[in-house]
């Protein structure tokens, strides 16, 4: 959105998401293939992911003194993601051909896992130029993330350049 000649903002969001059902279903067998799955097994997963991120950015250009071009941004930045994985397998078959967990010789193994993150990020970066000759940038970034424990879970990401484009 153009808010001025000099002034803008841009806004954005997105979302990602995606579930999965994978199942393997090993028969009763008097060969034995190395597997250790001689009883016949029953193997289910089901995997979701899901995750959300949204932007925004505030610019301002403008020409200064004739000779001197700056940009100007700020923005914040907002992401989240969550997995989730549940799996489950026999520990043999009863019953030949017959894939459930009802009919596991012995206690069906499950494993559950959720892992949550969230990181909220702030930057801003100012570009600065000289008759089109000499340049410079600089920008910072901080994100914060769930993952670190406070106080340890902000990091700052700084950096700033120079160049010069010698010309006749």
């Amino acid at each position: 959105y153009d808010l001025t000649k000099d002034l803008s903002f841009f806004v954005r969001s997105g979302l990602i998401t995606n579930n999965a059902l994978s199942t393997l279903q090993t028969p009763k067998s008097y060969v034995y293939y190395g597997n250790g799955d001689l009883d016949g097994n029953y193997y289910q997963r089901r995997q979701s992911n899901f995750q959300i991120v949204t932007d925004a950015l505030l610019t301002y250009k403008k020409t200064f003194l004739g000779d001197f071009n700056s940009t100007l941004s700020v923005g914040a930045s907002n992401r989240y993601n969550s997995n989730s994985r549940l799996e489950s397998r026999t520990n043999g078959l009863f019953v030949p051909e017959n894939y459930s967990f009802a009919n596991s010789i012995g206690v069906v193994t499950t494993t559950n896992l959720l892992a949550q993150r969230k990181v909220n990020s702030a930057f801003g970066y100012l570009d600065l130029d000289y008759k089109k000759m000499v340049y410079l940038s600089v920008t910072g970034r901080n994100d914060w993330t769930t993952t670190l424990q406070k106080p340890n879970n902000s990091y700052f990401y700084p950096s700033a350049s120079l160049g010069v484009i010698p010309t006749s």
